[in-house]
């Protein structure tokens, strides 16, 4: 439904050409491979993809195992490009990603390997049977565009659809939780899009909602915590795109009585300001991963300090906890951000703790 917006406002209404990408965030073959029907469908048998990025919510910290999951991606990636040649460059990630930003050496090794699997996936295209494929992508065509012109419906109500400049803005303003929650079913959904039941539940959905689930079991919150996080306001965000840990804190968050305001990824140090200045939240919960982790904290610091709010909020860091310092690799960063004010934690259970002892 997302291809087919982009489509209409690039190709359709400014006359551009879209070069699509995907992949990251799906990792069942069915999936991955009738998205590469589906974005040619889209595309009208002319698409020109980017990249066809590796999977990376099935890796652990095991790295023989990532091995066997990068085959598995890479091989059903390169079959359907030669089935349905969209130009979507594959992506065989290093075996480290999930452990921290790899090493040039890593990444060449994952080259050579994927150079490999290019020889296995010419056998395995003579014997694949693309039928359920196609069948799996005419189903989420047809649902897709439901979502698509229940979007352009309502929109066209408020503002000119064919001008893409306020298409643009109107998307970005509601967000895209927002518009799964209100346009992906004939019934909106009130709650969080992940609230929901999705035609067809990708990795990355289930890992969230499992994520959730484990950690709402495990977390065992005293009554004098509850009491104390009941009815309080909290802001939760994410420093780049990774947006699991923030899912997650905020349903742990939620159940505890706390009033969450989600302002999304990549959230801007701007935001975070404005926000502690305008809502007087009684405390932030920052999600990074991308090691950027301080030198996002010190431009937040700095920007609250010029507009007055620093001290006024506390501040709670979580996630990948390192920053890419001009080393080979990240580094931790934990006590710098402890010695800046911030409160970090890398683990949900622990931050809840943490948030109730300076609470």
């Amino acid at each position: 439904g997302w291809a087919m917006m982009e489509y209409y406002i690039a190709n359709d209404l400014i006359g551009a050409k879209l070069a699509p990408c995907f992949g990251n965030l799906i990792d069942d073959p069915m999936t991955r491979m009738s998205t590469i029907t589906c974005l040619d469908e889209i595309h009208k048998h002319e698409c020109v993809g980017s990249m066809a990025y590796g999977d990376t919510i099935s890796p652990t910290k095991d790295q023989i195992r990532n091995l066997a999951t990068t085959a598995s991606y890479v091989i059903n990636d390169i079959v359907m490009q030669m089935h349905t040649p969209t130009g979507h460059a594959i992506n065989p990630l290093p075996v480290t990603e999930v452990i921290r930003i790899p090493t040039p050496e890593e990444n060449v090794q994952a080259q050579m390997i994927g150079a490999q699997l290019k020889v296995e996936a010419e056998r395995q295209y003579l014997i694949t049977d693309f039928s359920k494929i196609e069948e799996r992508a005419h189903f989420t065509l047809e649902n897709s565009k439901k979502f698509f012109n229940r979007i352009l419906d309502a929109f066209s109500d408020v503002i000119d659809v064919t001008d893409p400049l306020k298409l643009v803005y109107g998307l970005k303003q509601l967000g895209a939780d927002n518009l799964e929650s209100m346009f992906s079913n004939e019934t909106p959904n009130t709650g969080n899009a992940i609230d929901r039941k999705p035609y067809i539940e990708t990795g990355m959905y289930k890992m969230i909602t499992s994520m959730i689930e484990n950690t709402l079991a495990k977390t065992e919150m005293s009554d004098s915590a509850l009491k104390k996080l009941n009815n309080k306001k909290a802001v939760v965000a994410c420093t780049d795109v990774h947006q699991y840990g923030k899912m997650i804190v905020g349903a742990v968050l939620r159940k505890a009585g706390v009033e969450v305001t989600d302002i999304g990824c990549n959230a801007d140090t701007d935001d975070i300001v404005k926000c502690i200045a305008d809502n007087k939240p009684d405390f932030i919960v920052l999600s990074t991963y991308n090691g950027l982790a301080l030198s996002y904290a010190k431009d937040l610091k700095a920007k609250a300090e010029k507009t007055g709010v620093w001290g006024s909020t506390p501040i709670f860091m979580g996630g990948r906890l390192n920053d890419d310092a001009g080393c080979e690799v990240p580094i931790d960063v934990t006590k710098d951000l402890e010695e800046m004010g911030f409160y970090p934690s890398d683990e949900i259970e622990s931050l809840i703790t943490l948030i109730d002892r300076i609470l």
